[in-house]
């Protein structure tokens, strides 16, 4: 309950509006920012802003790898975005769950987090507020953010994708 009341209090990208920059590494150590997650042709993009601890992002992505598998999304880019975590961590957790093909961009540092709404710090304490998924067009407009353990529905996602008007999920109870 708290990390949802958390990520409620967070600026989150806002809706309407083209995506954020950001940046961050792959597991090889190469910058990987906006402008490259953007330059792959796809039909919308879901953002996933997760850690390997988090029970909510685990479910989450398991969802949306079936949902991907399944035909679901079609033509959608997945790319996730490894909060604080090593690749050495990361990389064999996502393999495990069938995700190792998976574009993960390395959020070494907090920043990606900071810009998409997820940490908040407090003196030298990080906080997360996880799971986030961002959902953006082809254009990199931002169609949706949904925080919690329903972010990663599935059907919210390429609803978002499929409304002419992006939306902004509404506040959990």
């Amino acid at each position: 309950m708290i990390p949802l009341l958390l990520a409620l209090t967070l600026a989150a990208p806002a809706v309407g509006q083209s995506l954020p920059w950001f940046a961050g590494w792959s597991a090889d150590d190469r910058v990987i920012n906006r402008d490259a997650v953007l330059a792959a042709p796809a039909e919308g993009r879901v953002i996933v802003l997760f850690a390997t601890w988090c029970a909510p992002c685990e479910a989450g992505l398991k969802a949306l790898a079936a949902a991907r598998e399944e035909g679901a999304l079609p033509g959608v880019e997945l790319t996730l975005i490894a909060c604080g975590e090593p690749p050495a961590t990361v990389k064999p957790w996502l393999a495990a769950r069938g995700l190792d093909g998976v574009r993960v961009i390395y959020d070494r540092f907090g920043a990606i987090a900071r810009d998409l709404g997820v940490e908040r710090s407090t003196g030298t304490a990080r906080r997360l507020a996880l799971p986030r998924v961002v959902v953006a067009d082809r254009a990199g407009v931002v169609r949706a953010v949904f925080d919690g353990a329903e972010a990663h529905d599935p059907a919210r996602v390429a609803a978002a994708l499929k409304t002419p008007t992006p939306l902004r999920a509404p506040a959990a109870p």
